[in-house]
């Protein structure tokens, strides 16, 4: 027994997913569908079922009936799937598969499988799906736990590549070549071996199940709470152009429909240590997109979400203002040394133009990048020494209708305005 999704929009988007997730394009399905139906696909009808597509994708229309076999022959999808908008799977096939194997919770299937001796399992489909593909995309954590046991999943230090991919989840089920299809789609970056790129990509996944089924013993040993492009982030570097690039929105989502004890997880601050042996203290990097979600949700537990990030913003501030005032009293001192002495008009005016050159000087090293909140700062007290600081502070740029959310989200925004306005040079 499985429930139809009634929200025509999220079945029209999983439609969408299901269609460029086998088709370069929602035309070149619409085409092979026509074909399949024995129908004309010349442009004209064509470019018309493609509107009768796009409509359902917006969520303003229904697959009929009688165009739901078509539909689950080419997306080879059962109708259950389809119809409950990917919440209910149904093996399609009647030989045993990667789909079928990574579908079932039956440990004695998953045994008999990955001990064939011709190690079938290393195999990718025709579809270029592994079962590690199939189990995240079908939930399965009972099956992905069983990889990581018998050691076809294992958390890997990628700490020598430095840029952005410097821990993941590995597998000795090697991935198949990119093709336009990609399971998970992954942007061509000039040297970044795709392998380093996958291994995320399936920690991440792998995460994801993890929340949904409270095994906070796995969330620790992937690090579930930190970004790995994070560790290539100094005081001297804050570009972090990596964050974006490994941001899952399956995760974020996951995480603000969690519980509380999951949200508490995930808005507890954590302290990394960057390249140059210096510890910073950071939050979960896409908070503000969990605050979000969880403000349209009106979620009863973001509140508290709202009363951490403001203390950590707060602690930022804090932190940067003594680090700028430390080294613009070594600068002031400098400058002033020859005249501590004197007390006439001019050496008050040269004090004041010496302070007024410190302050500018000591901000310099003070970068903030908006897209995702990184504060960095540094500054020299000695020669060939360096001192600074290097955080994410969160931002919620949503509005509520609960006055007291509306109030700590405006408290939150005014402590990021203010450290902006601390590190600005006049």
């Amino acid at each position: 027994m499985f429930k139809v999704e009634d929200n025509k929009k999220k079945t029209g988007q999983y439609l969408k997913k299901l269609i460029l997730g086998k088709y370069k394009s929602q035309r070149q399905f619409c085409k092979a569908f026509l074909e399949k139906r024995d129908e004309k696909a010349d442009d004209y009808e064509v470019e018309k079922f493609t509107s009768k597509i796009s409509e359902i994708i917006r969520g303003k229309g229904t697959v009929q009936t009688y165009d739901l076999p078509i539909f689950c022959e080419l997306l080879d999808v059962s109708c259950e799937q389809i119809l409950s908008a990917g919440k209910c799977y149904k093996p399609v096939k009647s030989h045993i598969t990667n789909y079928e194997v990574a579908f079932s919770k039956d440990k004695k299937v998953w045994e008999s499988y990955m001990n064939r001796e011709d190690k079938l399992f290393l195999n990718y489909d025709e579809y270029g799906k592994s079962v590690v593909d199939y189990a995240l995309e079908f939930h399965n954590y009972d099956f992905i736990k069983y990889l990581m046991k018998t050691g076809h999943l294992n958390f890997v230090d990628n700490s020598k590549w430095e840029r952005g991919f410097t821990f993941g989840l590995s597998t000795d089920i090697k991935r198949r070549e990119i093709g336009y299809n990609d399971i998970w789609p992954i942007a061509h970056r000039l040297g970044v071996p795709e392998s380093l790129v996958y291994e995320e990509r399936l920690r991440t996944k792998a995460i994801t199940l993890a929340i949904e089924n409270h095994d906070y013993e796995c969330l620790e040993e992937l690090k579930a709470r930190v970004n790995p492009a994070i560790y290539n982030l100094t005081i001297f570097d804050n570009r972090g152009e990596w964050l974006e690039e490994q941001r899952d929105d399956e995760l974020i989502e996951t995480i603000a429909n969690a519980d509380e004890k999951i949200i508490d997880y995930y808005t507890e601050e954590f302290v990394i240590e960057d390249n140059h042996k210096r510890e910073h203290t950071f939050m979960f990097p896409y908070l503000n997109r969990v605050v979000a979600i969880m403000i349209k949700n009106k979620n009863p537990m973001v509140g508290s979400v709202l009363d951490k990030a403001i203390k950590h913003n707060i602690n930022a501030f804090n932190l940067l203002k003594q680090q700028i005032e430390e080294y613009t009293d070594i600068l002031y001192e400098e400058k002033t040394a020859w005249s501590k002495d004197k007390d006439d008009e001019f050496t008050k005016e040269y004090r004041e133009e010496c302070r007024q050159q410190a302050i500018y000087l000591a901000k310099q090293g003070f970068h903030y990048k908006e897209e995702d909140g990184l504060v960095s700062y540094h500054y020299s007290p000695e020669k060939r020494k360096y001192e600074g600081m290097l955080t994410n502070i969160i931002s919620v740029k949503c509005k509520s209708k609960d006055s007291k959310i509306t109030e700590k989200i405006n408290e939150l925004n005014d402590v990021v305005e203010k450290i902006v306005e601390l590190g600005k040079r006049e």
